[in-house]
């Protein structure tokens, strides 16, 4: 993965992801998510490319943290949300109301795209986590 750069260290990431994790339960936003843990292996850094994400599903069990680049203006037709087993979700990016310019959207937390990736033309570079039940 020499050729992405993420800014900040694994073991910072997981601590704000967990962090997230945990106010989101206590919010009762993802309540299906209490006590859970976060972890990460050898095979943590992630490139998904727009194919990839074209053909992305919910992995409930883990979850992403990341830059999210977009290559061309309004060109991405959905959102981004962290969603738990039962489909409680909080919503991080609404792009469909408001697709992103082109640039790169640094320190999202993910692991659903609720009305699907509609295009290739984008990419997300990052961690990806294990979230395991107690």
């Amino acid at each position: 993965m020499a050729q992405y750069w993420i800014q900040i260290p694994i073991e910072n990431a997981k601590e704000v992801v967990q962090r997230k994790i945990d106010e989101l339960v206590t919010a009762g936003t993802l309540p299906d998510y209490a006590g859970y843990t976060v972890s990460y292996g050898e095979d943590c850094e992630v490139v998904l490319d727009g194919n990839a994400l074209v053909n992305y599903s919910t992995l409930y069990n883990n979850i992403f943290f990341g830059t999210w680049v977009a290559n061309f203006d309004n060109d991405f037709v959905t959102g981004l949300a962290i969603r738990d087993i039962n489909d409680n979700q909080y919503i991080v990016a609404d792009w469909e109301t408001y697709p992103p310019i082109a640039g790169s959207y640094p320190y999202i937390i993910w692991n659903a795209i609720p009305s699907g990736f509609s295009s290739s033309k984008g990419y997300f570079f990052g961690y990806k986590f294990t979230l395991t039940a107690p």
